[in-house]
């Protein structure tokens, strides 16, 4: 079990990018924004939020409703209704448990507290479940994945999406990272779309993401196992890449 914490404290940061947004000093705004304007708030219904945007709900409330300890003294009943139909693993053993945005380990999305004037320590929020909410909520499983795209298709299925990209740039000064890419866009009677849909694979592309991609549906899914089978059996893969894919963890 890790000894780091899972919630973190977001009262600095919620307080210097209030402050330097109501200012609107270009310089002091753009040091405030460098590290903290991104959305890691987790709320307990599983969104993420921006720390300034988040709304709040009272650790007393919470810890009523959802970890089903004993209503404290001066608590409502009615806010822990409305605290109900919260996620079950809002709280989990450890940060390595939670999702990373752009599969960026230092953007980690937690459960956060902030002290409010008046208030003292409450639970983040995001701005559409500020205070709870009375609706009930069907909440999916977390994906054991991640939402990054891997910059090439799965490969893993008898039909593969092959992109129409026509090039691939990005700006040659080295302070800057951000590339782009052109695709061919084809339309007809039958609608718009820049992929083809083909039966030719490619293994040799190696890339964290895919590979990841790819584990997660073999070791989910039987049907997945019958389509590398097939591929090995047509000659499209061989037995040693067949292996190697079963037993990946």
């Amino acid at each position: 079990t890790s000894s780091a914490p899972v919630v973190q404290d977001m009262t600095e940061n919620r307080t210097i990018l209030q402050k330097e947004l109501k200012q609107l000093t270009l310089g002091s705004l753009i040091k405030a924004v460098d590290g903290t304007l991104i959305p890691t708030v987790l709320c307990p219904w599983g969104c993420s939020e921006y720390c300034h945007k988040a709304g709040s709900a009272g650790l007393d409330v919470f810890f009523s409703a959802s970890v089903k300890i004993k209503m404290m003294e001066g608590t409502k009943k009615r806010d822990c209704e409305r605290m109900q139909s919260a996620r079950s693993d809002f709280l989990r053993g450890s940060p390595m448990e939670y999702d990373c945005l752009a599969y960026n380990p230092k953007w980690r999305v937690l459960p956060s507290i902030a002290f409010f004037k008046g208030k003292g320590p409450q639970l983040l929020t995001c701005r559409h479940h500020d205070g709870g909410t009375h609706l009930k909520y069907l909440h999916l499983p977390s994906t054991i994945s991640t939402t990054v795209p891997s910059p090439r298709p799965n490969q893993l299925s008898p039909a593969v999406v092959r992109p129409r990209t026509l090039s691939k740039m990005k700006v040659a000064n080295k302070k800057y990272n951000t590339g782009y890419q052109t695709s061919r866009m084809v339309g007809s009677y039958n609608g718009i779309d820049t992929f083809d849909l083909c039966e030719v694979h490619d293994f040799k592309v190696q890339s964290d993401l895919l590979d990841l991609q790819e584990a997660t549906a073999i070791a989910g899914r039987q049907d997945i196992h019958s389509v590398i089978a097939k591929m090995v059996a047509q000659g499209k893969m061989s037995e040693g890449l067949a292996c190697q894919l079963r037993e990946r963890p």
